[in-house]
């Protein structure tokens, strides 16, 4: 009785607590935007700017992470207390960036994905995804195929000069691809596309299919081993 007690006040807890995440994704997002381009500029130009704005990136997403961290000790206190088991465990501690001009997209994946306790960040186009990428090392992007400053194959090319191995999903609406963006994307690795609007489930599988190819590449196997 005591722990279905604690289950009983730990689910609207945790449900609180993702809300108050989700609300403060976006802006934390814009901080870590701005944070990361002033970081840049001033890198050569004046290192001890560089290096206050390095540590104003790392509370940033420490105060994400907190909250985070609380939501997940509530679900786990609940789901112990029901009996359930926490799903998509490969998801736990990853490291996602969302790229994609719609605030809606990027609060979804927010949404959809904080809730497996992966750690999300997003951008709004190619040069802010590249530049987060060329400061922060990310498990798997996750990119519309027609951002407004690049192409879905050109980002792929681009993030891959940072990280030989980064994976990348593609997001795509239904249509003829007229500029055979996926095409080219498949000829140097990509994996997965999704269409919007795109199922959770269709997300998790290629979501998971991109951890496991970087887990066995980073461990230096051959597909198959």
């Amino acid at each position: 009785t005591l722990e279905l007690l604690v289950a009983e006040q730990a689910h609207p807890v945790a449900e609180n607590t993702s809300r108050i995440l989700y609300e403060v994704a976006d802006p934390v997002d814009e901080i870590l935007n701005a944070a990361t381009w002033l970081k840049e500029k001033f890198t050569h130009e004046d290192p001890r700017v560089s290096q206050r704005l390095g540590e104003i990136l790392g509370r940033a997403r420490e105060i994400r992470n907190s909250i985070l961290q609380i939501g997940d000790e509530m679900q786990a206190a609940g789901a112990q207390g029901l009996g359930e088991k926490v799903s998509h465990a490969f998801l736990k501690g990853r490291r996602i960036l969302i790229v994609d001009g719609d605030r809606e997209i990027r609060r979804l994946g927010h949404e959809l994905l904080g809730r497996y306790h992966a750690n999300i960040e997003t951008a709004h186009d190619g040069g802010e995804a590249l530049m987060m990428a060329r400061t922060h090392k990310y498990d798997v992007v996750i990119s519309d195929i027609r951002l407004s400053d690049i192409k879905g194959d050109e980002i792929f090319r681009r993030l891959r000069e940072f990280d030989p191995r980064q994976q990348l999903i593609l997001m795509a609406g239904f249509g003829y691809d007229a500029n055979h963006t996926i095409v080219k994307a498949r000829q140097m690795g990509l994996q997965s596309v999704i269409y919007k609007p795109f199922r959770r489930e269709q997300l998790l599988k290629a979501l998971e299919l991109a951890i496991t190819t970087r887990d066995r590449e980073d461990s230096g196997q051959h597909p198959g081993t």
